[in-house]
């Protein structure tokens, strides 16, 4: 019997040491409805991921765009072909820069706005 009481102490100490050790990195205290004071750890702030991906893709796509628009979409395409003879780093390089569908017509929408 003393055995399982003891097993039982242990587990309470080890659930109050880690309650302890969450509220140590931040808590926000609350007022119940009976009027005690309860202190809840902080909930933890996430990296948006979705958005600075996204934020990531939009300015790739735009760089490309604005390199196709200022050299031309013949020129475009023979520079990220001549960089496929390259080295590893080049041909990562003609990966990411090929002219996909959106953005050659995002550049042709964008240089027929603007003449």
């Amino acid at each position: 019997m003393a055995n399982r009481q003891q097993i039982q102490f242990a587990q309470r100490v080890r659930r109050i040491e880690r309650e302890r050790r969450r509220l140590a990195r931040g808590y926000v205290t609350r007022l119940n409805s009976d009027g005690l004071l309860i202190n809840k750890p902080r909930s933890p702030v996430r990296f948006p991921v979705v958005p600075v991906v996204f934020l990531c893709l939009a300015t790739i796509l735009a760089l490309k765009v604005l390199v196709m628009l200022r050299i031309g979409e013949q020129d475009y395409n023979a520079r990220v072909a001549h960089l496929l003879n390259g080295s590893r780093m080049e041909q990562l390089g003609a990966y990411v820069m090929y002219a996909d569908p959106v953005t050659v017509t995002v550049a042709r929408m964008v240089a027929s706005r603007t003449g």
